[in-house]
C-alpha cells in the first residue's frame, strides 16, 4: 500500500516500516471489504456467492510497526472476507467462493508473502494455489490464492479474463508507486466489467501536470 520503495527479503528477515497513512488505509480497506461482502452476500433472496480480489501491487505482506508487525493488504483481504462470512449469518446451498490474486513485480516480495508471512499468519494452507474448502460453523467457503510475479499492467488483461469467467463480483486493489504503473486504458477495461470495483490510489503530485495543461 503506497510503499515508498518498500522492500521485503525473500525469507522475511527484513520488513519495511509502515507509514502512518498506509496503516490508516489498511484499516479503511478492512472495513470496506468486510461490509462489501456482507452487503452483496446477503442481497435479496440469493446474494453474490462468487468474489475475485486482485491486489495488483501486493508487496511482501507484512510491515514493521514500532516493535511489532503489521499485516499488509494480502493478508488483510483474506481475513476481512472471513470476518464478513462469519458476520453474514446466512447459509446458502452453494459455498462462498473466493479467489485472491496477488501480483508483484519483485520475486522476493512474493517469496516473502508465500513462504514466510502467509504461514506465520495462519494462512499457510493457501500457498499451494489450490482451492480449499472451509466450514467454520456458518456455511461453506472455498478460498484459493494465486501468486503472480510480473507487472500488473501487463497482467491486467489476464486478470480481467479470469473475472469474466468466474462472474460474480470483483475488486481490484491498485496502489502503485506512480500513476504511470496503471494506464487509463486498463482502468477503463476494468470499469467495463459487470459487478467490478477499483480502489486506485496515487500521489496527487503525479497528475498535477494535467491540471496545468487544463488551465493553459
Amino acid at each position: 500500500m503506497s510503499r515508498t520503495q518498500a522492500r521485503w527479503n525473500a525469507d522475511g528477515s527484513q520488513l519495511p516500516p509502515i507509514d502512518i497513512h498506509t496503516k490508516a488505509k489498511h484499516l479503511i480497506i478492512d472495513k470496506y471489504i468486510e461490509n462489501l461482502v456482507i452487503t452483496l452476500y446477503k442481497k435479496a433472496a440469493y446474494g453474490v456467492t462468487t468474489f475475485t480480489f486482485i491486489d495488483g501491487f501486493c508487496g511482501g505482506g507484512m510491515y514493521k510497526y514500532n516493535n511489532n508487525e503489521w499485516e499488509g493488504s494480502p493478508i488483510r483481504l483474506i481475513k476481512a472476507v472471513r470476518e464478513a462470512h462469519k458476520k453474514s449469518c446466512r447459509i446458502y446451498p452453494e459455498p462462498l467462493n473466493v479467489r485472491f490474486i496477488f501480483i508483484d513485480n519483485n520475486k522476493s516480495h512474493l517469496s516473502c508473502l508465500k513462504t514466510y508471512l502467509m504461514p506465520k499468519s495462519g494462512l499457510g494452507n493457501l500457498v499451494d494455489e489450490q482451492p480449499h474448502q472451509f466450514n467454520d460453523g456458518y456455511g461453506d467457503r472455498i478460498e484459493q490464492c494465486e501468486f503472480i510475479n510480473g507487472e500488473f499492467e501487463k497482467l491486467a488483461t489476464a486478470c480481467i479474463f479470469t473475472v469474466q469467467n468466474r462472474k460474480g463480483h470483483s475488486f481490484f486493489l491498485l496502489d502503485p508507486f506512480g500513476w504511470t504503473d496503471v494506464s487509463m486504458k486498463t482502468i477503463r477495461n476494468i470499469n467495463n466489467l459487470k459487478g467490478s470495483e477499483i480502489l486506485y490510489t496515487y500521489m496527487i503530485a503525479f497528475i498535477t501536470i494535467f491540471k496545468i495543461v487544463d488551465l493553459c
